[in-house]
Order: structure tokens, then sequence, then C-alpha cells
């Protein structure tokens, strides 16, 4: 799953945001390129998991992350 996020909404946020997408959703791994405020978040069997999705933006909705202006 891929996320792209405004640069200024999420600078500052970057390592809460990244922990509690861990916490919620377990990845194996969630890559972060700052320039373009791109996370994709990979794992086995997210697909087939209810609820992933909703857990994402509930992390980045917690930072008060917005998604598009």
């Amino acid at each position: 799953m891929t996320v792209f996020v405004h640069q200024e909404e999420f600078e500052g946020k970057e390592q809460q945001v990244i922990s509690s997408i861990r916490r919620l959703t377990h990845p194996d791994v969630i890559d972060l390129e700052a320039d373009l405020g791109l996370i994709a978040v990979v794992g086995r069997g997210m697909k087939s998991t209810r609820g992933t999705a909703g857990r994402i933006f509930s992390a980045l909705a917690t930072m008060r992350t917005s998604m598009s202006r």
C-alpha cells in the first residue's frame, strides 16, 4: 500500500507516524521518501487482512496529517 501526503503536513511527525503504523499493522517493511512524502507499507498477507488501510489512515489522522488540500 502506498500513501502520499504533503511534505509540510508530515514534517516533524515522521517517526511518530511510522511507529504508529508499525504498532497497528506489523508490516515487513516501511519505506519513507521524505522529499516526496511517500509512505510504502509492505507485508505478507496485508492484501487479505481486513482493516489494514483503515489502521494506516488512522495512524496518519492521529498525527493530524492531511492527505490532500
